[in-house]
């Protein structure tokens, strides 16, 4: 799973440089424009529980 943002939110400090985009069979999840909720369906979607 690959989950991120286009916003800033105050944690960017956290960041690792080292960690990258997998390349293959992942659920990329952006969260820039959705609720928590609708985040939870695509993940239960992905993960075959809907």
């Amino acid at each position: 799973m690959y989950v991120h943002t286009t916003e800033s939110r105050g944690r960017e400090h956290f960041h690792s440089d080292e960690y990258g985009i997998p390349e293959a069979d992942y659920l990329d999840l952006d969260t820039t424009d959705i609720t928590v909720e609708e985040a939870v369906v695509a993940v239960r979607d992905y993960a075959g529980l809907n």
